[in-house]
């Protein structure tokens, strides 16, 4: 301690402390992004861009567009519906907080008021599309097109490029179960030499740049004005039921975080004790299980494992609300009971092959219709005994 102390030309006692405090962190180390964010926020906040404001998968989503803003570390940025000017006022109180709080600015990277502009590493196309960059998406073509035909690279090479390609399939997380065998030859990524790349993999790696033209998000497709749920069970099949619910009512419920733990509770839930168990903020719906009425009820002869059947059914509740293409283009909001299909439709991917196989069906359905569907956890086995006790099982409810 006395040799340090020295060192640094500070004089201490015996009985005293002394508690390093670094002022520089290196890039890359975890602890710096996160000293970085939270930073940030606490400055982002005392400039009026609270947590009831920010983008992320970690809270619940703004109910309100007018102002909102994302953090990544050391960038912000700021959006606002709400027309000219919301913006350049928002963050005008953003760098006065920075200036109190000793935060000096890059002023040459800011971009103001603008509808089209890149955020990490994300473009923005007139105020409400967003796409992979159009350089970067150019590069990656090149780079498979030079791959397919030699099919010869390093581990670390392929694992560079599929980091690249997972980021913008963010856009669109389902397109993410197209990736299997490619993380096994990735798994080494400081391994520099080159060798053979199986087809298996050369196949994942050109699907997954083929399927870039689907890798957009549109901010303003309206909600449907329902509500569905899904379930299934060895005994009884696979159901879905919905129920009409008024479009801001349905956006506040998108709004909900499943991530979290948040789950929707029914007004007349048949063990409302559960939800005290339950991690998370329970949500009350104000629906009734009278007010679903059931789209699908379909007998299944030859059963796998649970989890795999809420997929189905899932699929099935896809499909029936494709059936009609004035649902085109929109978004819809589903209950599901299964934690596993939920956590597996809203990261994209699954380490189960079986799960992903879903998971690639309902990419197609919901790309080639412009389908974005919203998961939420709902409460117990509710629906279950709204599909399949209150209406008789029939095989030719729905095909």
């Amino acid at each position: 301690m006395h040799e340090f102390a020295n060192a640094i030309g500070v004089a201490v006692g015996g009985n005293e402390r002394l508690w390093p405090l670094s002022r520089v962190w290196g890039m890359g180390f975890s602890w710096s992004s996160f000293i970085a964010q939270e930073t940030l926020l606490a400055v982002c906040k005392e400039a009026g861009l609270g947590e009831d404001h920010i983008v992320s998968c970690d809270v619940p989503t703004p109910q309100s567009l007018q102002l909102a803003f994302s953090s990544a570390t050391d960038d912000v940025t700021i959006f606002s519906d709400a027309g000219s000017g919301t913006t350049t006022k928002a963050a005008a109180s953003l760098e006065k907080a920075m200036c109190r709080a000793g935060v000096v600015k890059h002023g040459a990277k800011d971009v103001d008021d603008v509808d089209d502009a890149t955020c990490v590493g994300i473009q923005l196309v007139e105020g409400r599309h967003w796409w992979p960059p159009a350089g970067r998406l150019w590069q990656l073509m090149l780079a498979i097109l030079d791959l397919a035909p030699y099919r010869r690279a390093s581990p670390g090479g392929i694992a560079a490029f599929l980091g690249v390609l997972q980021w913008y399939d963010l856009l669109q997380c389902c397109k993410l179960a197209v990736h299997d065998k490619v993380y096994g030859f990735a798994r080494d990524a400081k391994d520099w030499t080159v060798v053979g790349v199986p087809e298996a993999v050369v196949q994942e790696l050109v699907t997954g740049v083929a399927l870039m033209a689907f890798c957009s998000v549109d901010m303003g497709k309206p909600h449907l004005p329902f509500v569905g749920a899904t379930d299934a069970s060895h005994v009884n099949g696979h159901g879905a039921c919905v129920a009409p619910l008024a479009l801001d009512r349905v956006r506040a419920l998108a709004c909900f975080d499943a991530k979290i733990g948040d789950h929707v509770t029914l007004s007349d839930e048949l063990d409302p004790h559960k939800s005290k168990l339950r991690l998370g903020k329970p949500r009350k719906l104000d629906l009734a299980l009278a007010d679903f009425h059931v789209v699908l009820s379909v007998r299944v002869d030859e059963h796998q494992h649970v989890n795999i059947e809420e997929g189905k059914a899932f699929l099935r509740y896809l499909r029936w609300v494709l059936r009609s293409p004035r649902r085109f283009e929109s978004r819809v909001v589903v209950l599901i009971d299964s934690r596993v299909w939920l956590c597996a439709a809203a990261k994209g991917r699954s380490g189960s092959w079986s799960v992903n196989r879903l998971l690639q069906r309902t990419a197609a359905l919901t790309w080639l219709a412009g389908l974005v569907f919203r998961p939420k956890l709902s409460q117990g086995n509710a629906f279950a005994w709204r599909i399949f006790v209150h209406r008789p099982m029939s095989a030719n409810c729905w095909r």
